[in-house]
């Protein structure tokens, strides 16, 4: 039988016995699991509660080697600061099950876009992106009036082919799959051949349980996932949206996507936006003291976007 509750797999109970003491979940700030109807899909996500009433909502979306349960190490401190916080497993990814139908990147913009308009409360909602989630959250801030700020560690421009070159595992790959990937679109491939998931923390122990996971490294994904990462515009021109402040958080020991790749995109937003380095953090920005810088940069831009 499948596995149909983070509660039973073993992959993520041994990454939190690896994870640091003070980001690791209590029994109670585990998160509750939902499931959700959308277009065909069944969408399972983590729902963490705050112990008072939220000052509102966060969606938190993953990248391309994860899922929403991998996120409750950055949850927490939202949570802990009155937040509710629901992190979603994107189509392809996690326990959340999707039609026979092509996978494609706009394919996750349109869920969280959708997620946003259905959390939205009088205090708003809040897109918080991680890795290629940063992509995802601008692009779904841009279909969504609800959304009052974007937070996001990454936020690339993957239609130009050197960047998707330059985070790829097999870069030699990208040009061929640009011309030709249409012809093998459904052809699955692992997510630990295309994404150096080697370079994802400075933690050797999780960095290798998170290849060998079978809902992680040992995934598989539709070529033409990867491939739809290089047609898929955003809705609007970058130089033109400037109707939701933006906050990048960019780790700054990041070896797999490096600073300088987010900042062609953030240069080109007009309107309120701030970047924060975070110091010795790696893609998954676990270490110290960049852990705490995100926290810190985060709640601050929440808490000026969203009305008390």
């Amino acid at each position: 039988m499948p596995v149909r509750s983070f509660e039973q797999d073993t992959g993520w109970l041994a990454y939190l016995d690896h994870l640091p003491p003070e980001v690791r979940p209590s029994a109670d700030e585990r998160p509750a699991e939902r499931w959700w109807p959308w277009r065909g899909h069944e969408v399972r996500m983590d729902v963490h509660s705050p112990t008072q009433a939220p000052l509102g909502t966060v969606v938190l979306v993953h990248g391309a080697g994860g899922h929403g349960r991998l996120l409750t190490p950055f949850a927490l401190p939202l949570v802990r600061a009155g937040y509710r916080v629901v992190a979603p497993d994107l189509p392809g990814y996690g326990l959340t099950r999707r039609p026979w139908t092509p996978l494609r990147l706009a394919t996750w913009v349109d869920l969280v876009a959708d997620l946003a308009r259905d959390e939205a409360s009088s205090n708003g909602v809040a897109l918080f992106g991680m890795s290629l989630g940063g992509t995802v959250v601008l692009h779904a801030a841009m279909r969504c009036e609800a959304v009052r700020a974007v937070v996001a560690t990454t936020l690339l421009d993957l239609q130009d082919p050197s960047t998707l070159r330059a985070v790829s595992q097999l870069p030699a790959l990208v040009g061929p799959l640009r011309l030709l990937g249409g012809l093998v679109a459904r052809v699955p491939i692992q997510v630990r051949h295309l994404a150096p998931l080697h370079t994802m923390s400075s933690y050797p122990a999780i960095n290798d349980l998170l290849a060998r996971d079978p809902l992680i490294g040992r995934r598989f994904v539709p070529i033409g996932f990867f491939r739809s990462l290089l047609f898929t515009a955003p809705p609007q021109p970058v130089a033109t949206f400037d109707r939701v402040p933006v906050l990048v958080a960019h780790p700054g020991a990041d070896a797999w996507t490096p600073p300088a790749l987010s900042r062609p995109t953030f240069d080109a937003l007009p309107g309120k936006k701030r970047w924060v380095t975070l110091q010795g953090a790696h893609h998954a920005p676990l270490e110290q003291p960049g852990r705490d810088q995100l926290s810190e940069a985060a709640l601050a831009w929440l808490a000026d976007a969203l009305p008390r």
